[in-house]
């Protein structure tokens, strides 16, 4: 299955993902968060909780704090 190609808006954790080679579908599972609902977030369409930031921080086994991971660049260059 071939994952869809999407705008980078938390490039820490698409960073993380690609380092270890996850794809947003095996980290939806990894966390419990229905696919569509992860794209949606990770997006921009819908909020990403703190809660939800939690779970994808455990679920990357990650040292990196949530914020992070979740730095969102003010503009790009």
């Amino acid at each position: 299955m071939m994952e869809e190609k999407h705008n980078v808006l938390y490039p820490n954790l698409e960073a993380e993902l690609g380092r270890l080679r996850m794809s947003r579908r095996k980290l939806a599972e990894s966390t419990g968060i229905p696919y569509s609902t992860l794209r949606d977030k990770l997006a921009g369409r819908t909020q990403v909780t703190l809660g939800d930031a939690k779970l994808i921080q455990r679920a990357l086994n990650s040292k990196d704090t949530v914020d992070y991971l979740f730095f969102t660049p003010l503009y790009e260059i």
